[in-house]
C-alpha cells in the first residue's frame, strides 16, 4: 500500500529496496554493460602533444608593429590564427594521411635541421644561401602536384574532415587564463585509431608533428611575404619620389633656359639667396659704386697734383730741351717748393731732393771757409745747378706722366659708370627673377631631402625587418609526444563504465522507490487493520507451494 516515505522506518526503506534488488541490478546491468560493450568496440581516439617555444618580437619593422595590448600576448593570438588556418590544417592532413609523402617531408626537414646545425649567424645578419635553397626546396614540395591539388580538394571539398581535425586540435599556453604569459606554447592533436590497421595509434603523433612543422612553414611564409610587400611598398614610394625630384629639377631648368639670359645670372642669383635679397643686392651695386669713387678719388688727385706742377713750373720747360736753356734763378724757384705727393709717389724725386739737400750743404760749409771764387766752391754749384736741372726735369716728366694717368683713369672712370649702369640695369632684372627662381630652388631642395629621408627610412626598415625576422625564432621544444596504444584518450572504457554503472544505480533506486509508492498490495496483517480499520480474523501462510492457515 502507498504511504508517505517520510512515514517509513529505515527497515521498511531498506526492505523496499531489497525486495526489488534482481530488477534494480537489471538496470544496473542495462546501464553498465552496453556502456562497455560500446566503449570497447568503438574506435579508439590518441592524442599527441608538442611543444613549441618562440621569442617575441622585438623593435618596430613593417611586418610587426605595436599594439595598444600587449605584444606577446597579440603575437600569441596571432599563431594561433595560423595555426588553424585551412591551409595548414589541410596540409597537415595530406601529410599525415599519404606514408610516401610523409616520408618525403621528414627527409626536407631533416636537411634543413642538418643546415641549421651546422649554421651559426648573429640575429641581425640574413640566412645562409644552404637555408635559403632548402626553404625554396620546401616550397617547391608544398606546391607540387602531388600535393597542392590534394590540398585544394581537401579545402573545397572535404569540409568536414577539416572540421573534425580543427576541432581535434588543441592550442594551449602554459599560462593558462594568463594567455601568453610565457614564451611557449602546445598544440594536441587527437586522432581515431582504427583497430584494423597496425600502428594507427601513431596517427595523433604523425599529425601533430606534421602540423607544427606545417605551422612553422607557413610562419615563415607570411614572413616572406610580409617582408616582400613591405619593401615593394618603400621601393614603389621611393621611385615615386624620384618622378617628384625630376619634375622639380626639369621646372627649375627650364626657368633657367627661358628667363636667364647671361651665364653669370645664375651666380647672380645664388648670391642673393645666401645673403638676402636685398643686402645681396646692395653688396653687387656697392663694389661697382666703390670702384667709381675710388677711381674718381685717383683722377682728382692726379689732376691736383698735375696743375700744381704746370702752376710751378714754367712753361718753357714743357717744351724740348726747355729745362737746359732755362736759367738758373728760374729753375731754382721751380724746384724750391716740392709737393709732398710727389715726394710720395716718386721715389727718384725723393732722392734727388736728398741729394740737393746735402749738396746745399757741402755748399754752405765751403763759402764758410773759401771765397766764392775758389775752385772747390765752384765745383759743388756747378754740380748743385746739374741736380737742380735734373730735379726739374724729372719733375716735368712726372708732371707729364700725371697727364696720362689722369686721361688713364678719366677713360676707366667713364667705362665703370657705364659698367655700373649695366650691372644695374641687370641686377634690377635679375632681382624681378629672383623670387620664381627661390620657389623653384626651393623645390627642389625640399624634394631632394624628402627622397633622401625616404631613402634612409627604407634602409632602416629593411634593418629592423631583418632584425625582427632574425628575433622571431620558432622551434620545437620537444617531438610530439608517442601515444600509448593501452591508455587511449578516448574512450575512457573504465571511467565511462563506472559513471554508465552509477547512472544505473541512481536509475534503479528511483525505480524501486517509485513502484513501491504505486504498489497498493496489503502484505502483513498490521498493515490490513491499518488501512481496512477492521481487526484481522486469521491469516493463511505459505510453505513453499502449500497454504497454511492460521488463526
Amino acid at each position: 500500500m502507498a504511504e508517505n516515505f517520510a512515514a517509513k522506518t529505515l527497515r521498511e526503506l531498506t526492505r523496499i529496496l531489497f525486495v526489488r534488488f534482481w530488477m534494480m541490478l537489471f538496470v544496473v546491468a542495462g546501464c553498465a554493460v552496453p556502456t562497455y560493450i560500446l566503449c570497447v568496440r568503438a574506435t579508439p581516439i590518441y592524442r599527441s602533444t608538442v611543444t613549441l617555444i618562440f621569442k617575441q618580437p622585438v623593435g618596430k619593422s613593417p611586418v610587426f608593429q605595436e599594439s595598444p595590448e600587449r605584444p606577446l600576448e597579440v603575437f600569441v593570438k596571432a599563431q594561433q590564427q595560423i595555426v588553424m588556418s585551412d591551409l595548414v590544417l589541410a596540409r597537415t592532413a595530406v601529410l599525415a594521411e599519404d606514408a610516401a609523402l610523409r616520408g618525403k617531408w621528414y627527409a626536407l626537414r631533416q636537411r634543413m635541421e642538418e643546415a641549421r646545425s651546422r649554421t651559426a649567424r648573429p640575429p641581425a645578419e640574413p640566412p645562409p644561401d644552404d637555408l635559403v635553397m632548402i626553404n625554396g626546396e620546401i616550397d617547391a614540395f608544398l606546391d607540387a602536384p602531388e600535393i597542392a591539388p590534394r590540398v585544394a580538394e581537401v579545402m573545397a571539398r572535404r569540409q568536414k574532415d577539416l572540421l573534425d581535425l580543427r576541432d581535434d586540435v588543441r592550442f594551449r599556453t602554459p599560462g593558462g587564463e594568463q594567455v601568453a604569459m610565457t614564451e611557449s606554447f602546445q598544440l594536441s592533436v587527437d586522432r581515431p585509431a582504427p583497430r584494423d590497421r597496425a600502428d594507427s595509434h601513431l596517427n595523433a603523433m604523425y599529425a601533430a608533428d606534421i602540423l607544427a612543422d606545417m605551422y612553422m612553414v607557413r610562419f615563415r611564409q607570411f614572413q616572406e611575404e610580409l617582408s616582400g610587400a613591405a619593401g615593394n611598398f618603400m621601393d614603389r614610394v621611393v621611385r615615386e619620389h624620384e618622378k617628384v625630384v625630376q619634375r622639380a629639377q626639369q621646372r627649375l631648368d627650364a626657368f633657367i633656359a627661358a628667363e636667364l639670359d647671361a651665364p653669370g645670372d645664375i651666380a647672380i642669383l645664388e648670391q642673393l639667396l645666401k645673403s638676402g635679397t636685398e643686402h645681396g643686392f646692395q653688396i653687387i651695386a656697392t663694389r661697382a659704386r666703390e670702384a667709381t669713387l675710388r677711381l674718381t678719388d685717383e683722377l682728382a688727385r692726379a689732376r691736383s697734383i698735375h696743375d700744381l706742377l704746370r702752376k710751378q713750373i714754367p712753361a718753357p720747360a714743357f717744351q724740348p730741351d726747355g729745362v737746359g736753356k732755362l736759367p738758373e734763378a728760374d729753375v731754382r724757384r721751380a724746384i724750391a717748393v716740392i709737393p709732398p705727393e710727389v715726394l710720395e709717389t716718386n721715389a727718384i724725386v725723393l732722392r734727388l731732393s736728398e741729394h740737393l739737400i746735402r749738396l746745399r750743404s757741402r755748399e754752405a760749409n765751403l763759402l764758410a771757409q773759401y771765397t766764392e771764387a775758389n775752385r772747390a766752391v765752384l765745383d759743388i754749384r756747378d754740380e748743385l745747378d746739374r741736380g737742380q736741372r735734373q730735379m726739374l726735369a724729372e719733375l716735368v716728366a712726372h708732371a707729364r706722366s700725371l697727364e696720362i694717368t689722369a686721361a688713364s683713369l678719366q677713360k676707366r672712370l667713364e667705362e665703370n659708370e657705364q659698367n655700373l649702369k649695366t650691372v644695374e640695369a641687370r641686377l634690377d632684372r635679375i632681382n624681378r627673377k629672383l623670387t620664381e627662381y627661390q620657389r623653384l630652388k626651393n623645390d627642389v631642395t625640399v624634394a631632394l631631402k624628402q627622397h633622401q629621408d625616404l631613402q634612409e627610412e627604407q634602409v632602416a626598415a629593411f634593418a629592423g625587418d631583418e632584425r625582427a625576422r632574425a628575433a622571431i625564432t620558432i622551434s620545437k621544444l620537444d617531438s610530439a609526444s608517442r601515444p600509448d596504444p593501452e591508455k587511449p584518450t578516448q574512450p575512457l572504457l573504465w571511467i565511462y563504465t563506472l559513471i554508465a554503472a552509477g547512472v544505473g544505480v541512481l536509475l534503479a533506486t528511483a525505480y524501486a522507490f517509485l513502484a513501491d509508492h504505486f504498489d497498493h498490495t496489503l502484505r502483513t496483517t498490521e498493515e490490513a487493520e491499518r488501512y481496512l480499520g477492521v481487526p484481522v480474523v486469521g491469516s493463511v501462510a505459505r510453505r513453499g507451494r502449500t497454504l497454511l492457515t492460521a488463526v
